[in-house]
Formats: structure tokens, C-alpha cells, sequence
């Protein structure tokens, strides 16, 4: 009986001691580190020369910890709607733990709306005698951003977009309006061995304005996606977004960031690669995206179900940042490997599109 009440207590100190480990291993880490411990600012450190120091209370063979930063200093993942937009101006490595930092997940501090129009010229398209052009209205807004949800962070965006075809190419069944109004929510864990990971969803509605009401209309594209922070100024990502009954079903999630001073950020990899450039408010940047993107249609009268666009964007501006928030950006370039795709009804078709100019104006706000 004495053996039994021994093991018993052994059991039960070892359990109590485990249930402690794991909560603190589950505290908020977005603490300010210790002066004492605290080496030179990052930006300080490259200008001496000197490899970048962790600290060591903070070593990379630390068990994985969730970390959390306020909310006002938590920007959130890249997602579609960024690929196609006006790069923000980029926060920098200096203001938290090397351990912390990503590339990917940080350097972003864009404004909570903005606002922007495009105008693609008009392409003549294969096989028919008129052309394909576009007038595209499209805005971002930022809904909110909760902390510790199901120990993660979540943000959630309305993303919604109208695109009016100036020329039909001819085609009867040619969408005149296409409508997107899609919410983006997503969830991040974050921890302190640099690993990070994401799920994100955007439901919402895609397609042309006489199929906006039908159940076809409703689409929900989600993802996931592994980041590692393989050093302090440098992270890869993995991943793909999953779009059910779209013409691409699985589009690639991946590249690798670089941001080695606060000055300079590139990132390569799909479905976008950027360089950007920041001389105080100014921003110059390039950047190559891929756009692919499937809309409902009403399909009567035998008509296609469905309408794809699918090209790739070359483009480079200028964003200069007023404040925290405002911004207004100019960008003009070059849409290449154009296609248009039917698919469903009578009549299923791929048209190649000739390549087209385009030009887009942006303005970032807090409202």
C-alpha cells in the first residue's frame, strides 16, 4: 500500500509539473526584452557589419511557443488580394526578436482600405474579328483582427471587385459584369523556432451580374501554407490555395522573401515575385504576378457555365505614403499569355488573347 501511495505521488507531482510546463509554453511572448540582454538594433548591427546576434533568452533551440504581438503591430499574411495591389511601406526587423521576425509575415503594413482602378487596353482575341478589353474597379478592407483565437491570430477582409468589359470580342455569350464580393478570413499560429503556419478561406460570390443569384455564384476557395524563418532578414513559404469547381483547382503558394535592410524587399516565387525599393515615403517597386481567376455564369440557352481569365501582369510604380495610412500609388505595365476559357453548355473553348498595356491608380486610407 506504501509502494502505491508513493507511485501515486510521483504521478501526480509529475503531471502537476507537466500542466505548468504546458501553459507557460502557451504564454504571450510579445514581451520587451530585458536590456540587459538586448544586443544592438538589427539595422545597427548591419551597419557595423556584424552578423545579426540572437539573444540568449531567446535561442533558436527553444521549444515552439506561439508568439503574439499587440494587435496594432500585427500585420496579416499575404493573400490574393495583395498580389495585384501597390506594395505598403515595410516594417523592419530591428522592432522585434530575430527569433520572431518574417520576412513574409511582417514586412507588410499596409492601410486598413484602399481603393483602386485599372484600365486594360484592348486585345484582339483568336479566331474572331473584335477585341477584349477591361475597366476594373476593385477595394480591400479590413474587418478586424482578433488575437488568441483557437490560440492563433485571425484577420478577417472584404475584398469585392467589379470588372466592366469594354469590348465583348464579338461573342454572344461574352459576360458584360463580372462581380466578385469575397471575405478573406484568416488564421495564423506563430512560433518562436520560426516555423509558422496558415488556413485561410475566401467565400464570396464570383461571377458575371446576370448569374450574381445563382447557387453556381458561390465559391470557397481555401488554403494553407507553411512559413520558415530560415534567418533573421530571410523566410520561404509553402503552400497552395484549393479552389473546388474553378478552372485551376490548386494554385501554388510559394517563394522565398528576402528583406535585408529597411530600405529593400524582394520576394520570388507564385503566384507573384516583387522588388521594391523605399527611400523614405517613396516607393519604387517592380513585380510579376499571375492572375487566374474563374466567374458563374447563368449557362442558359446552352451557353457556357463558366468563364475563365488567366494571363500574366508585368508592372512597375511609384507609392508614396502620406502618412501611416494614406497612400496613393501608380502603376502601369504589360498583361502577356492571355487566355479566355468557357467551359460547360454547348460550346467549351480556350481564346488566346493578344497582350495588352494597362495602367491603375490606388489610394490607401484608414476609413
Amino acid at each position: 500500500m506504501k509502494h502505491s501511495n508513493l507511485t501515486f505521488c510521483i504521478l501526480h507531482s509529475a503531471f502537476c509539473i507537466a500542466a505548468a510546463t504546458a501553459v507557460a509554453g502557451w504564454e504571450d511572448t510579445g514581451v520587451v526584452r530585458q536590456p540587459a540582454a538586448t544586443p544592438p538594433p538589427q539595422s545597427a548591427q548591419r551597419q557595423a557589419g556584424r552578423p545579426l546576434q540572437r539573444t540568449a533568452t531567446q535561442p533558436r533551440q527553444q521549444l515552439a511557443q506561439p508568439r503574439y504581438a499587440a494587435p496594432a503591430a500585427q500585420p496579416r499574411p499575404a493573400q490574393e488580394s495583395d498580389w495585384g495591389q501597390a506594395p505598403a511601406p515595410r516594417g523592419s526587423a530591428s522592432t522585434m526578436p530575430s527569433d520572431l521576425y518574417s520576412a513574409f509575415l511582417d514586412s507588410s503594413e499596409e492601410s486598413d482600405a484602399w481603393y483602386r482602378l485599372t484600365l486594360v487596353s484592348s486585345g484582339e482575341v483568336e479566331g474572331v474579328d473584335d477585341n477584349f478589353g477591361l475597366f476594373i474597379g476593385d477595394a480591400h478592407f479590413r474587418l478586424g483582427e482578433y488575437r488568441d483565437v483557437l490560440a492563433g491570430d485571425l484577420f478577417i477582409d472584404l475584398d469585392p471587385a467589379i470588372s466592366l468589359l469594354t469590348d465583348d470580342a464579338g461573342i454572344s455569350y461574352m459576360p458584360s459584369v463580372l462581380i466578385e464580393i469575397p471575405a478573406d478570413f484568416a488564421w495564423t499560429w506563430r512560433y518562436l523556432n520560426g516555423w509558422s503556419f496558415e488556413l485561410g478561406i475566401r467565400p464570396g460570390i464570383y461571377a458575371d451580374a446576370k448569374g450574381l443569384f445563382d447557387a453556381k455564384a458561390l465559391a470557397f476557395p481555401f488554403r494553407g501554407c507553411f512559413y520558415y524563418a530560415i534567418a533573421p532578414d530571410t523566410a520561404v513559404r509553402l503552400g497552395a490555395e484549393i479552389r473546388p469547381g474553378w478552372d485551376l483547382i490548386a494554385m501554388p503558394l510559394v517563394g522565398i522573401a528576402w528583406q535585408p535592410s529597411e530600405m529593400f524587399f524582394a520576394e520570388v516565387g507564385l503566384p507573384r515575385s516583387l522588388a521594391e525599393v523605399q527611400i523614405g515615403p517613396v516607393g519604387i517597386y517592380g513585380k510579376i504576378a499571375w492572375n487566374n481567376k474563374t466567374y458563374a455564369l447563368d449557362g442558359s440557352d446552352d451557353d457556357p457555365d463558366s468563364f475563365t481569365l488567366n494571363g500574366w501582369q508585368f508592372g512597375a510604380g511609384v507609392s508614396v505614403a502620406f502618412t501611416d495610412t494614406i497612400r496613393l500609388a501608380f502603376e502601369a505595365g504589360l498583361i502577356t499569355g492571355r487566355d479566355i476559357t468557357f467551359d460547360g453548355g454547348a460550346d467549351d473553348a480556350e481564346l488566346d488573347v493578344d497582350s495588352a498595356t494597362y495602367f491603375s491608380i490606388l489610394f490607401g486610407s484608414e476609413f
